[in-house]
């Protein structure tokens, strides 16, 4: 990271700190500018990154607070980088304001029924831009996912479908439900078995395999060998029943034998499994 900032007289980036202790801390705005102070010592004296700009931030994963607060510091921060002003075609605008119009649809439509902000991109968004070239579209998501206005991943079949147009959905609506502390009792030794997904997400289940596929992308969890049996039901082709049936198959969390009511900021990293634990 230091081989950048220091060359330019804007930053290319900024280091944002964003902890949960407001979720599983007692007493946490009393101890919270030991904690900022501490985590600055690291990046500054360890790193020697003391020139960067830098935010330390405490949010609640359970009602999102301070969420707007993080994304104000976000959207500040990226103002403030060097490659600001710099010219884009066109037509990626014309994508993300395709990309606006289409998460303002899904939320007018959401009033009454249920409507994901997560599209297939061939057929239900490339479409829309007849005018462009789906290369150039392609070229402009890639961008806005960078920039946070949608979310889109390749590599893999699954994840390269769909687009996200609305990113805060998978914050306050999925990662939410999925560690909601009345959720815990799902979780055991780290395992989630599938079968609880339509308890966890059930208006949301259509897309699970999409949404289990982001989190092995993110790194919140993995598929565990024992689901290596179970594997069919999570094929393209699968029916939703056979999908939402009793099997055990199994997706592990990042904790090992700790329940979902005791996450704890320190476990980010530090338990982690490795290799084939």
């Amino acid at each position: 990271m230091g081989l950048w900032g220091p060359a330019n007289e804007k930053p290319l980036y900024s280091i944002i700190v964003v902890g949960t202790h407001i979720d599983g801390l007692v007493g946490h705005q009393q101890t919270y500018g030991l904690r900022k102070t501490k985590v600055q010592e690291v990046f500054s004296k360890k790193c020697g990154m003391g020139n960067l700009p830098f935010e330390y931030i405490e949010v609640s994963s359970k009602s999102g607070e301070n969420m707007p607060l993080l994304h104000e510091r976000i959207t500040s921060c990226a103002l403030g980088h060097f490659y600001m002003g710099e010219l884009i075609p066109k037509s990626y605008l014309r994508v993300e304001d395709e990309i606006m119009k289409m998460r303002e649809e899904k939320k007018k439509k959401a009033k009454e029924v249920k409507e994901l902000p997560i599209v297939d991109l061939r057929s239900e968004f490339v479409s829309r831009l007849g005018e462009v070239h789906e290369d150039e579209v392609m070229r402009a998501i890639g961008l806005l996912h960078l920039w946070g206005s949608c979310v889109h991943f390749g590599g893999t079949e699954v994840l390269s479908k769909y687009l996200v147009v609305d990113p805060t959905f998978l914050t306050q609506e999925i990662m939410s439900s999925l560690f909601h502390p009345d959720n815990a009792k799902m979780i055991v030794n780290g395992l989630l078995p599938h079968h609880y997904l339509r308890d966890i997400w059930p208006d949301y289940i259509s897309k699970a395999e999409f949404l289990l596929a982001l989190m092995e992308k993110f790194e919140i969890g993995r598929s565990h060998p024992s689901a290596a049996v179970a594997a069919a039901g999570f094929t393209a082709t699968a029916t939703q029943e056979r999908f939402l049936g009793e099997g055990e198959c199994h997706h592990q969390l990042p904790f090992r034998a700790t329940p979902l009511v005791r996450f704890q900021p320190r476990c980010v990293g530090g338990c982690v499994p490795q290799g084939n634990e």
